[in-house]
């Protein structure tokens, strides 16, 4: 079973909610991940913020029969992919997640999550490499405010997360030490 405080998370150890898209470090304990060794704060540790997805099976097309949204142990989204190649979502959620295998440009495969509210997040699919697999590469919320994310490419850790509104801009770099 997940360790989790009375159902509250730990408390937020960073927060800015400025340029539209909340951003912070609000994490919370889970000992059921998929990969315990995984996470930006330490092991088993997630962060709120920062969702990510986790493939398992396999469906029509190679795609992943069942894709899981992680923000929390007991908050994450679940989808199966349904006869049409379409996912649908457990538990009578009100998002929607759609692969998308031909971006425009040179964008990475990708999936898309979409809140009832209207904020999209863009994820690397389950076929690109290791530093972007299931990890989110982009959001913008109802208003048109945008947010990248940048990942290092040697060990796929969190480089930085830069919103933009307006013509401005304001980021969180990130610096990853290894530690033996």
């Amino acid at each position: 079973r997940a360790v989790h405080e009375g159902g509250a998370k730990i408390p937020t150890d960073l927060a800015s909610n400025g340029f539209g898209i909340p951003w912070g470090h609000t994490r919370s304990y889970s000992n059921l991940n998929t990969d315990n060794a995984q996470g930006l704060n330490g092991s088993s540790w997630i962060l709120a913020q920062l969702k990510t997805l986790v493939f398992s099976g396999s469906g029509p097309g190679g795609l992943p029969a069942t894709v899981c949204v992680v923000d929390g142990p007991i908050t994450s989204l679940w989808f199966k992919l349904n006869g049409s190649g379409e996912y649908e979502p457990s538990f009578n959620s009100l998002y929607t997640l759609q692969h998308d295998d031909d971006p425009p440009g040179d964008e990475l495969p990708r999936f898309v999550l979409t809140s009832p509210e209207g904020e999209t997040w863009w994820f690397g699919d389950h076929t690109v490499s290791a530093v972007y697999r299931g990890k989110p590469l982009r959001v913008l919320d109802a208003a048109g405010n945008a947010a990248e994310l940048a990942y290092d490419m040697l060990n796929g850790t969190l480089k930085s997360f830069v919103q933009t509104s307006g013509g401005q801009s304001a980021g969180y770099y990130y610096q990853c030490a290894d530690v033996e």
